[in-house]
């Protein structure tokens, strides 16, 4: 069960009723040595050094107390991922800590989406991921404790209800940030977000950080130290999350995995030609196109999908016959899809299942396309993503990729183009993805040019510099590899010591030859 709520929120609740709008109680004694806390996440903890973040807040809202943070958060992890990495276990079971803090990635909302409408799974994963995470922290003698994330508009239920359930059946505390935030959204000025609207903003890292050193420390000794409008969030949300003695949050409306409401069978008369949609089910797609043949009688697919700095193009021959439906693999956007396919009255109906860290599928997305959909549109890509090759060819992909970029967004429209990107700005992982697709696709070379152009156009970011170092030396390029693994140690210094730990390994082996 969730451990009870505390007397001090009773206290705040009543001084807020009565109008004050702080709550001041007396500050705790000062512990013997510093509180111990591991951060076990992905971006939404790593972004803005959220553990560092929580340290500087204690120290200064809570007079006399000291803590040690550390995370195991790298980017798009979730707890599945971290259970098969090793890292975070390792990391818990390796030293002594008083807290463990567990945020869970994309598999806290499995579901999926037709034609933009969208459904969610009931997130079996996430619960015994989280049952087994919490059972090793347990065994460690330290408290699990779960980081409740963010969500658009209905979404918010469904994080509320998994991570209250997720807490109340494992003995472990529920930091109801999400709550928080929702509460705080109304305002104009909420700035919890980042400009992709998923990450936090730096006051949103610090909100994050003020809400789990509330559902940890209990009271504030310092009033200064939280404006008082999200002190009033904090309190209000943590009395939402209650204890074991609250109800559950109304459990959602969850759906079933889609089962495709099949129309016909596949046959070369139903589904010849290319078919288009703006939005085909894939990840930071500007526009897909499928191309199906059947030469001798066995199907053939030319899949195109347009990202903002290329063009992921790849003919697929093994095509599988599912029941009444085509079925294939693919590999976009940095991410492994399995595609089925089938034909309707209103045009080829294409589901796309993207894999989570593992084997399983959670993220689906169902579209509607249309034979030769949007000539005028996709006629337009198809000359701007020539140019680009053309441009590139004489002068280099970096030197044409800033022009590209601009001409792509006056095409797309800028807000189509945020929309369709999920608010990410164009970086260097646009290029380290699409040369992950390259070299996927057995093209070194191209995936080369993507990984130089990233730190030529971004020379300060070492996962520039660290991915251009592993695709020199898979491409047997030593010299150039020790080059780049160098930068990237030199960006990193001081910085994350998981990736420090990897890059001297890698390092390593090539100096001694391997």
């Amino acid at each position: 069960m969730i451990r009870s709520l505390r007397p001090w929120l009773a206290a705040a609740l009543a001084l807020l009723c009565a109008g004050t709008g702080t709550a001041v109680l007396a500050a705790p004694a000062e512990p013997a040595s510093p509180v111990r806390v591991l951060f076990v996440g992905n971006s939404l903890t790593n972004r803005n050094d959220l553990p560092a973040t929580f340290a500087a807040y204690v120290a200064r809202a809570y007079p006399g107390r000291r803590v040690d943070a550390a995370m195991v958060a790298p980017d798009g992890r979730t707890l599945e991922g971290h259970r098969r990495d090793g890292e975070a276990e390792a990391r818990i079971a390796g030293a002594r800590w008083d807290y463990v803090v567990l945020q869970e990635g994309r598999d806290i909302r499995p579901g999926y989406s037709v034609n933009g409408e969208r459904f969610y799974s009931e997130p079996s994963l996430f619960f015994a991921q989280a049952a087994y995470f919490a059972a090793r922290v347990r065994e460690r003698g330290a408290v699990p404790v779960f980081f409740e994330t963010w969500g658009a508009g209905a979404g918010q239920a469904y994080l509320e209800y998994a991570y209250t359930r997720a807490a109340r059946g494992n003995d472990a505390q529920l930091a109801p940030v999400g709550r928080v935030f929702a509460r705080l959204a109304a305002s104009a000025d909420a700035g919890l977000l980042a400009e992709d609207g998923s990450h936090p903003s730096r006051r949103g890292t610090e909100v994050a950080a003020a809400t789990i050193a509330a559902t940890l420390f209990g009271p504030l000794a310092d009033a200064a130290a939280l404006e008082p409008r999200d002190r009033a969030a904090i309190v209000a949300a943590l009395a939402d999350a209650g204890d074991a003695k609250t109800p559950l949050p109304p459990r959602p409306a969850y759906s079933r995995d889609p089962v495709p409401a099949l129309g016909q069978v596949p046959t070369a008369q139903n589904t010849t030609g290319r078919w288009r949609a703006r939005d085909g089910g894939f990840r930071l797609s500007l526009g897909t196109q499928i191309a199906l043949a059947w030469p001798d009688g066995q199907p053939v697919v030319t899949l195109r999908v347009f990202e903002t700095t290329g063009v992921l193009e790849s003919t697929i021959r093994d095509v599988r016959r599912n029941g009444a439906s085509l079925a294939f693999d693919t590999f976009a956007g940095g991410q492994r899809y399995q595609v089925r396919l089938w034909p309707a009255a209103d045009g080829l109906q294409v589901l796309t299942a993207q894999t989570g860290d593992g084997a399983t599928f959670t993220t689906y997305e169902q579209r509607t396309y249309a034979k030769d959909g949007e000539a005028a549109y996709f006629d337009a890509l198809d000359r701007r993503y020539a140019a680009l090759a053309r441009d590139a060819a004489r002068d280099g992909l970096a030197a044409a990729l800033p022009g590209h970029v601009e001409a792509v967004t006056a095409l797309v429209g800028r807000d189509a183009l945020a929309q369709a990107r999920q608010g990410f700005p164009v970086s260097e992982w646009d290029l380290i993805l699409l040369a992950g697709f390259h070299a996927q696709a057995g093209q070194p070379q191209r995936a080369l040019d993507c990984l130089q152009a990233a730190v030529t156009l971004y020379p300060q970011s070492t996962d520039a510099w660290a991915n251009l170092a592993k695709g020199e030396a898979d491409a047997g390029h030593r010299s150039a590899a020790i080059t780049a693994y160098d930068k990237a140690l030199a960006l990193n210094a001081g910085g994350n010591p998981v990736l420090e730990r990897m890059l001297r390994e890698a390092l390593a082996r090539l100096r001694d030859g391997g």
